[in-house]
Parts: structure tokens; sequence; C-alpha cells
């Protein structure tokens, strides 16, 4: 079966985020909320979500962090309170709400292929911005598998193509 390149980029995609997805669902609360000199388990997952919203957002329109960041971490703080959790309800609707974001950048891919802001910050077209994205994702999500791993000795599997069409 011969596939599009947004075909296969949402599939890729959408595979990032199922394992980023399983990797916050396996996660025990103490590994959550557990308070880090570096970057803990819940920022590392909000850090990788939140720079897919911002490169992932038309240049168009006005860039706003998730109503539930009341410190906006990335664009004015730069270091976390790291023993002050987000919770994983928020973090997964956050997820969720990057999944959709994600399906309609690679939709619109074709027509101005500088028009999302991670183009201008990478310097890069839409595409490699998203390819970029993937590999954002993947990066943090194997980081999270070891934490888990490490604390319960076992983590979630690899996920080929997202299910989710």
């Amino acid at each position: 079966m011969e596939r599009t390149l947004k075909e296969i980029l949402w599939l890729h995609l959408g595979a990032s985020l199922d394992m980023m997805e399983a990797a916050i669902s396996a996660c025990p609360d103490e590994l959550w909320d557990r308070p880090s000199s570096q970057m803990g388990f819940w920022y590392m997952a909000y850090h990788a979500l939140w720079f897919l919203h911002h490169d992932l957002t038309p240049v168009d329109k006005e860039f706003m962090p998730p109503a539930f960041d009341i410190r906006n971490y990335e664009l004015e703080v730069k270091a976390p309170p790291y023993e002050d959790a987000y919770s994983k309800p928020d973090i997964r609707n956050y997820l969720e709400q990057a999944r959709a974001r994600w399906k309609a950048a690679i939709e619109g891919l074709g027509g101005d292929s500088q028009r999302l802001r991670g183009c201008r910050r990478i310097n890069a077209n839409a595409t490699e911005v998203i390819i970029d994205q993937i590999r954002h994702i993947q990066h943090h999500t194997a980081q999270l598998n070891l934490l888990i791993r490490q604390t319960t000795d076992s983590a979630p599997g690899w996920i080929r193509r997202t299910k989710r069409v």
C-alpha cells in the first residue's frame, strides 16, 4: 500500500504521542511527583508538549500557553520549581490537544511552507518542523520510559504507527 507523505507523518507523529501517552499512564504517582534537581518526569512531558504546541502554532495566530500553565515556564521562567508538579490530568489533556494540532498542521502541508512558528525557531520548512517534533517527542519519551523502568522494572513498549486515523 502506497501512503502519502501526510499519512506517513501522521502515523509516526501520532505514534510518538501514543508512546508518550503510554509513558504518562504508566508513571506511578511517586515518580510523577518526585522532586528532582533536574527536569523531572512531569516537566519532561510538559516541556515536549509545550514545544509541540508552540512550534505547530501558525505564525499568524497568537501563541497562548495552556490555561494550567500559570508560571509560563518555557517563555518566562525557564527554570521550573521542580517540587510543584502539574497534574497528570492536565498533561494528558494537553497531549490530546496537541494531537489535534498535529493533525491540523499535517493536513495544512502543501501551502505556505513557513506558516508554523517552529519554522522561524529552527529555520526550517513546515515538513521539517513536523519531523523535528517527532524526534523531540521520542527523545523525551525515551527518557520517561527509562525513569519508569528504573522505578518499576517495567516500561511501555514501542508503537510503530498510531491506530488513530
